[in-house]
């Protein structure tokens, strides 16, 4: 009896540490968003945006030109314009660039013409998220105070304003695409190669509902385009791709070349979720599946449709032709991404190159 009843012990002692050890890489399986109050520092971004042929670019409705380089002091020296009777002034350029990049979500809704951002500190244990707030940055589409700087609630994403000329011998309008050789990277100049950041990487792109004609001269009517009718597109790269560490720590990976189409914390009507929420839980009712123009690799193959978020069916955002439209690039860090977890926070910088192109006269549009 002493025998049999040490061998139960023993296997009861087995089976209590297997279950442990399946408690614990639960807890692990739903591991995602950086540690709360951890130091991490993200920066080091570029962002070089072009157009293909027929498109122009500007970063201030006035000087025109085939690419334009987004940072700091580019940006911080733009300026502001006056209407004709000179009783409003408007920034040419809304734009935000934190010190570093950290978490946030969003499932693309839009309110007033602008998407909708979360944030949220990570409880000890890893597994929840709570006190969520939004983070949409706190200005209208077209700011009628002087400020040089706009600000955002904690400064966590990167925004700023682009131009896009579209040059055509027709009316109608063209499929606004990401071109090839668009690319999410770790910056060569002391970024860490293999920690998962460049997946947790998102860009997003909110093409205003207005446009004014190409001859347009007015550079105030061209930084002035009405928000209304807006649409947003987001470019989710390395959706196939996860880090070993991760894969090891996530129940939902399998391989490294898994397929996990982020679900993002979704907003309700009071923009703030007061319910804790199961950190990269795939069925909590406050996430939410996001429709994202994806790719599987860091660079992009081919030329591919920037597809409207809020749409049930594939809407691709258009571009008229013979104008002027305004949109704005989002690049932040979607913390329900699995790699967006404590490895990534040592990736240390990225780099973004954005190309955008229509297809060609006789491939539609």
């Amino acid at each position: 009896m002493g025998r049999r009843s040490r061998k139960s012990k023993r296997r009861m002692n087995s089976m209590f540490m297997a279950l442990l050890l399946t408690a614990i890489l639960l807890i692990m399986s739903t591991y995602a968003w950086f540690t709360a109050n951890r130091v991490v520092t993200i920066n080091g971004i570029t962002a070089k945006v072009t157009v293909a042929e027929g498109l122009q670019i500007s970063l201030d409705g006035l000087n025109w030109s085939s690419a334009i380089t987004a940072d700091v002091a580019t940006l911080a020296a733009l300026g502001t314009v006056s209407n004709t009777e000179g009783n409003q002034t408007i920034n040419v350029n809304n734009w935000i660039w934190p010190s570093e990049l950290k978490p946030v979500s969003t499932d693309g809704t839009l309110s007033d013409g602008l998407p909708l951002f979360k944030d949220g500190t990570v409880s000890t244990d890893g597994m929840r998220l709570s006190a969520i707030d939004a983070v949409t940055p706190q200005y209208s589409a077209n700011v009628t105070v002087v400020d040089s700087t706009p600000k955002a609630k904690g400064e966590k994403l990167i925004v700023f304003d682009v131009y896009l000329r579209n040059t055509s011998g027709s009316t109608g309008t063209d499929d606004f695409q990401l071109a090839t050789g668009s690319s999410i990277a770790i910056t060569t100049d002391g970024g860490v190669q293999g920690t998962g950041l460049e997946n947790s990487a998102r860009v997003g792109v909110l093409l205003y509902g207005g446009n004014v004609s190409t001859s347009a001269q007015n550079q105030f009517d061209i930084c002035n385009i009405s928000i209304t009718g807006s649409k947003f597109a987001i470019w989710e790269p390395n959706f196939t791709s996860h880090i070993s560490d991760t894969v090891a720590m996530d129940a939902r990976l399998n391989t490294t070349s898994d397929a996990f189409q982020t679900r993002a914390v979704a907003r309700n009507s009071a923009d703030t979720i007061n319910d804790i929420v199961d950190v990269a839980g795939a069925n909590n009712a406050d996430l939410k599946a996001v429709k994202t123009t994806y790719t599987s690799t860091a660079t992009l193959g081919q030329d591919t449709d920037l597809l409207d978020v809020n749409q049930s069916t594939d809407t691709v955002l258009t571009l008229p032709r013979n104008a002027v439209s305004k949109a704005k690039i989002y690049i932040w860090l979607e913390g329900q991404d699995p790699d967006c977890n404590d490895y990534a926070s040592a990736g240390g910088g990225l780099d973004f190159i954005l190309k955008f192109t229509k297809p060609a006269p006789n491939q539609g549009g």
